[in-house]
């Protein structure tokens, strides 16, 4: 029921749900838009940075890697 008292149907009420609602759905959505980013490029940025000092520390060791013999 509405302030006037009307009787709303199930789709004008999900209708109203919506847009009352819908500016705070698409703030959510694009903050973890830029969540999803910022950690991608974090955690692409680790991953090369790790993969990187341990070919190094394998290099020295002198291991080879996939039966591959190091230059």
């Amino acid at each position: 029921m509405t302030q006037s008292g009307e009787v709303l149907n199930y789709q004008e009420m999900m209708n109203k749900y919506y847009e009352v609602l819908s500016p705070a759905f698409d703030k959510i959505i694009g903050g973890q838009i830029a969540i999803a980013g910022i950690a991608t490029a974090a955690t692409l940025f680790l991953t090369v940075t790790l993969f990187v000092i341990d070919r190094k520390k394998e290099q020295i060791a002198g291991i080879q890697r996939w039966g591959f013999k190091s230059h």
